[in-house]
């Protein structure tokens, strides 16, 4: 029997574990999600982990043209690290959600449906020390360490990823581009 690799099956088997195509077709594509992470309010919840700089800010064109935001939060209990895409367009975001999903080297990916959910398309490892998800135009990864002597801290990074959903969802709208009319098919 001859072996033949497939590289698009693990991301296939991915793609069918977590329903991601028919959360990207129930997806409305009404806009482009305009935020600037920095300017966002920190939470009561995260009020007690004070983080440890403010989000860093940076212009980048791999994987597509967007910002890119990251920002480290610390506690007794519980410490994340966030990073954010924000494109400028869906499928650039769904390039940067697929790049996280590929970053494991295992032939079957670990990742999981996250088990709240968030974003249009979320996954997450078993033990939901990392999370990520992708909304419209924007792809979040947070990344969690628990100290075991503060169990009750384990759902930190669902708490942080709702929160940034919920910001997502209440962020206006930029209209998609119109088409360049100087172009002739």
């Amino acid at each position: 029997m001859e072996f033949t690799f497939d590289p698009n099956a693990r991301l296939d088997q991915f793609k069918q574990k977590i329903s991601y195509d028919e959360a990207i077709r129930g997806e409305d594509r009404d806009g482009l999600v305009e935020i600037d992470f920095r300017k966002l309010e920190t939470p009561e919840f995260i009020k007690e982990w004070p983080d440890s700089n403010d989000w860093s800010f940076s212009r980048d064109d791999y994987l597509g043209e967007h910002y890119y935001y990251r920002w480290g939060i610390k506690g007794t209990g519980s410490s994340a690290v966030i990073t954010a895409k924000v494109c400028d367009d869906y499928e650039c975001a769904q390039r940067w959600f697929f790049a996280k999903a590929k970053s494991s080297s295992m032939w079957e990916l670990p990742w999981v449906a996250c088990s709240n959910k968030v974003g249009t398309a979320c996954a997450e490892t078993q033990n939901k020390e990392l999370r990520f998800f992708v909304y419209k135009n924007i792809a979040i990864d947070i990344e969690t360490r628990h100290n075991d002597a503060f169990s009750d801290q384990d759902d930190f990074g669902e708490k942080v990823a709702e929160w940034l959903f919920a910001a997502l969802k209440a962020a206006p709208l930029k209209p998609f581009p119109a088409a360049d009319s100087s172009r002739k098919p």
